[in-house]
């Protein structure tokens, strides 16, 4: 019985911790529910190294329009091993933030950034991270 109480109690506690507004670990958010998806670009591909007018236009033909309610480019030195040959390989990166709502226009996007660079690179594949947070502008 009285476990079965304590059970009920915490129950009761956690709802009513949930009515006054979304919460992410444990923690009230005072904004905007949201994602932040990251997405990591390795700057090696079978030609060699990208160059930054390479990054450049990219960014400028496939970042800007398909991000233009905002993103973040932050530079990187990435580390990874290649799963057919198993060999490891170290190199430098660009990793694109970017804090949306998540609807399918949005997912539509991020899809279409990652496939024109891996066309336009010959690359293999692009990380994506997608994470709950709590943002206010």
């Amino acid at each position: 019985m009285v476990k079965s109480t304590i059970m009920h109690m915490s129950l009761v506690l956690f709802l009513a911790g949930c009515a006054d507004g979304p919460r992410f670990l444990d923690v009230r958010c005072n904004g905007t529910p949201m994602t932040e998806t990251a997405l990591y670009f390795g700057l090696s591909g079978p030609a060699g190294s990208l160059s930054e007018d390479d990054w450049q236009g990219f960014r400028a033909d496939v970042l800007v329009p398909a991000f233009s309610e905002g993103f973040t480019v932050i530079d990187g030195d990435g580390f990874w091993r290649n799963p057919e040959t198993g060999h490891a390989a170290s190199e430098p990166s660009k990793v694109v933030i970017r804090v949306h709502e998540r609807r399918r226009r949005d997912d539509q996007a991020m899809t279409q950034v990652i496939d024109a660079y891996k066309t336009r690179f010959e690359q293999q594949s692009v990380l994506r991270v997608d994470t709950r947070v709590c943002a206010a502008f």
